[in-house]
């Protein structure tokens, strides 16, 4: 199994507690020196300050829950400062630079509740240092401790903002890459939404799109008072065509038809596959008048035009059917059907033609 990862949280504080108990034992060093400290005093110290912090890290590291014991480790450094501020008489600067520091921690993590439990800390460590010292009071420290004491707090303070700085910049940018994946995860589902509602071999969209969108554009048109025309298109005598060429002949020439059809689309205009050979143009905002005259211009353009296959040339003509909101229906599964009915009358009164359907709407 591979090494588990470093909460940042226990990083962080990694980093500030060793800057800071760095500083404070060279600080703390001059004020031993001034007391005349016994060894044991200096042993302590530089175990708490020197050695106390890997101990803690190793101890986060390794807890099932890095943060809480992380959390735990900052009571415990309060704690253990409680203890030396307490025995050594409450020394001013000292005292300050100390409670500053934890408590500044702790409320970073835990808000004003963590203020409470820093002071508790601290008090629960001062208990234990006067129960050893004694009850005593010694605010004064030297001018060069004091000094020292100063200069090390505010540089543990640069370092606390200068992290915080460089955590914000972090999450600043893993919100733009978070951002930037989640535009792109937009754009493949709108990829694969409009491929799903494509047919792939025209480009077209399919049935089940028109399915969704004939219902949204016959609302709208109501709302509008605008009419529209459902073209139902579809080639003749196809299936002979694919007997006699072959299905990749049919299928070139399903594709040229798709293409002649959306160019001749107007910028509301919608072209469906609609299965097999048929297709359907749905026109919002045209009249009967106007799509039986685009109707014209397509069926005759097709009979003209010539599809080369290998060494025989094909003709191919197109027959239609036209149903109309508001001249036949509302409903838009009855205008389709109205349509595909009319289309049926072009087929049997001999294709190559425009047939429109019966005026009424359908029942049932």
């Amino acid at each position: 199994m591979g090494t588990r990862a470093t909460h940042w949280t226990v990083r962080l504080n990694a980093r500030n507690r060793s800057v800071f108990f760095a500083v404070l034992f060279v600080v703390l060093a001059f004020y031993l020196a001034e007391r005349g400290a016994a060894p044991l005093e200096w042993i302590l110290l530089g175990v708490n300050l020197l050695i106390y912090p890997w101990v803690a890290l190793f101890r986060a590291r390794a807890a099932r829950h890095q943060v809480r014991a992380e959390l735990q480790n900052l009571l415990f450094d309060g704690f253990l400062f409680g203890i030396w501020v307490a025995y050594w008489g409450f020394p001013l600067w000292i005292t300050f630079s100390v409670f500053t520091a934890v408590t500044l921690n702790q409320v970073v993590f835990e808000s004003l509740r963590g203020l409470w439990h820093s002071l508790l800390a601290l008090a629960a460590g001062a208990a234990i240092g006067l129960a050893i010292a004694g009850a005593h009071f010694r605010p004064d420290t030297s001018l060069p401790v004091s000094m020292l004491c100063i200069v090390g707090l505010t540089a543990y303070l640069w370092n606390f903002a200068y992290a915080a700085f460089t955590r914000g910049v972090a999450l600043q940018d893993s919100r733009r890459q978070l951002e930037a994946q989640l535009t792109e995860i937009t754009t493949l589902q709108e990829q694969l939404q409009d491929q799903a509602s494509r047919d792939p071999l025209t480009g077209l969209y399919n049935r089940r799109h028109l399915e969704d969108r004939l219902a949204d554009e016959l609302n709208s048109c109501r709302r509008d008072g605008l009419p529209l025309t459902l073209v139902m298109v579809d080639i003749d005598q196809f299936k002979l065509v694919n007997d006699t060429y072959g299905h990749p002949t049919g299928d070139a020439i399903l594709r040229e038809l798709a293409g002649l059809l959306a160019r001749r689309s107007g910028p509301r205009d919608v072209v469906f596959r609609y299965g097999g050979e048929e297709f359907l143009m749905m026109l919002p905002g045209v009249s009967l008048a106007d799509a039986q005259a685009r109707a014209e211009e397509l069926r005759v353009e097709c009979e003209a035009t010539r599809v080369a296959v290998d060494d025989a040339t094909i003709t191919t003509t197109l027959s239609f059917g036209i149903a109309n909101y508001p001249e036949h229906d509302l409903r838009s599964d009855a205008l389709v059907e109205l349509a595909d009915r009319a289309l049926y009358a072009a087929k049997v009164n001999g294709r190559n033609r425009i047939e429109f359907a019966e005026p009424g709407p359908t029942r049932g």
